[in-house]
């Protein structure tokens, strides 16, 4: 899987630079020194950026007769949580985001293959306390919410 991995480090690298463009027109920052708006975008694309390459350098010092067998089986479950994530963005102005938030990640991680229950419930619990109080009353970012 050589040269499949070579494409998709030129896609990866072609979005990276796009995000740096893109974010070219993002406004200064009205305290100075503080970051801007395009800081964590392009932090983001500069990572992406890098691992992007290092991906190149491995595909290069790949011999080219190896065979990597697709594993149909990940494969679905990738493609269903796909699915449950499709449907979650849908969705998502119709039912609160407290409610389909741990429905989603409960549902990923028993796709995934994740048994125990605790941790699943805690997990999704967890996460949604974290969005809550950082976005929701930190941030203030309005969440679709139909109860706060």
């Amino acid at each position: 899987m050589k040269w499949p991995d070579i494409v998709i480090t030129f896609i990866l690298a072609f979005v990276s630079f796009y995000i740096f463009y893109d974010t070219g027109t993002y406004p200064e920052p009205i305290v100075p020194g503080a970051p801007g708006a395009a800081l964590f975008p392009r932090t983001l694309a500069l990572m992406l950026l890098i691992l992007s390459l290092i991906l190149f350098i491995k595909a290069l010092r790949r011999k080219t007769g190896q065979r990597v067998q697709l594993n149909w089986q990940a494969i679905g479950k990738i493609g269903l949580s796909l699915i449950l994530a499709i449907a979650f963005w849908a969705l998502l102005n119709v039912w609160d985001i407290f409610i389909m938030m741990p429905i989603l990640l409960v549902s990923i991680m028993v796709i995934m293959g994740e048994r125990r229950i605790k941790t699943t419930i805690t997990v999704a619990i967890i996460f949604d306390v974290f969005i809550y109080v950082v976005f929701y009353r930190i941030f203030h970012v309005m969440l679709p919410t139909i109860y706060f």
